[in-house]
């Protein structure tokens, strides 16, 4: 049994060794003036090089096998990576909006991404920090939904700083809706990821 600790170890040591470098670049980049041109391209170079000098690790941490990376699996990887970025290194947070409103001018996450995108409004419940995904929960007509807290979006500072002041209150959430393959369950899991958040007046 005493396998399983030093294993997990070295399989998280390659994501916190890239978001330490990761990091470590981004800390850098908050102390320099950059234009919003400027901001995006150094922002997506901090993110390539820590992957790159750790991407074996990386796949393997998240499953891949080396013979598996192509384009498709590098995109995947790449997500898994910048959510646990934005978790852990909060310097990464504005860095990362900036590279998510270069995919879509509007700002917002690209909608080819998700099967539907809608809006749900109710009472929230409470914020669940326990996991590595973090999770709101609220309750609207029909009953309570919980949302995926995946990436930066509009209102996640609000969410983040009032979080533990805002049950009972009313708040309206976008959200996008994919599948997730589940391996307990040999299938897909239909998952709804926060889009913007905001609190009702």
């Amino acid at each position: 049994m005493l396998a399983a600790p030093g294993a997990s170890f070295a399989q998280e040591a390659a994501s916190d060794k890239a978001i330490a470098d990761a990091c470590k670049c981004f800390q850098g980049l908050e102390k320099q003036k950059l234009s919003d041109a400027d901001k995006k391209s150094s922002a997506m170079d901090c993110l390539t090089q820590s992957m790159m000098a750790n991407i074996s690790g990386l796949a393997e941490e998240y499953g891949y096998k080396a013979s598996e990376l192509n384009e498709e699996n590098g995109r995947k990887i790449g997500e898994r990576f910048g959510m646990k970025l934005v978790q852990k290194c909060p310097s990464s947070v504005p860095f990362m909006v900036s590279l998510s409103q270069q995919e879509d001018p509007g700002g917002s996450i690209s909608a080819a991404k998700y099967e539907t995108e809608g809006e749900t409004s109710g009472t929230f419940v409470r914020l669940e920090t326990s996991g590595e995904t973090v999770k709101l929960v609220i309750k609207s007509s029909d009953g309570e939904e919980t949302l995926r807290w995946m990436r930066p979006f509009p209102g996640d500072e609000k969410l983040e700083q009032q979080g533990k002041s805002l049950a009972g209150k009313k708040v309206t959430v976008q959200w996008g809706e994919y599948k997730q393959y589940v391996f307990s369950m040999k299938g897909y899991a239909k998952y709804r990821e926060i889009l913007g958040f905001k609190i009702a007046e």
